[in-house]
C-alpha cells in the first residue's frame, strides 16, 4: 500500500513523503539550488511527523541516517548536490553564512 502525506518543514516549504513499504521517498526543494529534489531513504511516515509536526531534533528522530541524508531532511540538499556546491565555494563557509543558506539566521 502506498501513502502519501504532505509536511511543511520550519521555513514553511512542502516537503512531500511517499510511502511503499520500509521506505519512503522524500521530495522537497533544495534551498541552494531551488530544484525539487528526491530521496529514498529507510524512515517512517511516524518519524516524519515526529519531525516536521513535533519539530523534535533531526538527530533524535533519524540517528540512523548518514549526516548528508540528515541534512537533506533539513536542507532539500542532496548530498551530490552538498559536495557539487561546496567544491565550487570557498571550503570555509561561515556558520552565519550557512545559516542565511538554509534560511535559519
Amino acid at each position: 500500500m502506498i501513502t502519501y502525506v504532505n509536511f511543511k518543514d520550519k521555513n514553511d516549504t512542502n516537503v512531500f513523503v511517499i510511502k511503499d513499504n520500509d521506505k519512503c521517498m522524500v521530495q522537497r526543494k533544495s534551498v541552494i539550488s531551488g530544484k525539487m529534489q528526491s530521496l529514498i531513504l529507510p524512515i517512517t511516515i511516524e518519524q516524519c511527523i515526529q519531525y516536521y509536526e513535533n519539530r523534535q531534533l533531526v538527530q533524535d528522530v533519524f540517528p540512523h541516517l548518514s549526516d548528508g541524508q540528515r541534512e537533506y531532511m533539513v536542507t532539500g540538499i542532496t548530498p551530490l548536490e552538498w559536495d557539487t556546491h561546496m567544491s565550487e565555494t570557498d571550503d570555509n563557509i561561515s556558520d552565519e553564512e550557512y545559516g542565511r543558506m538554509v534560511g535559519i539566521a
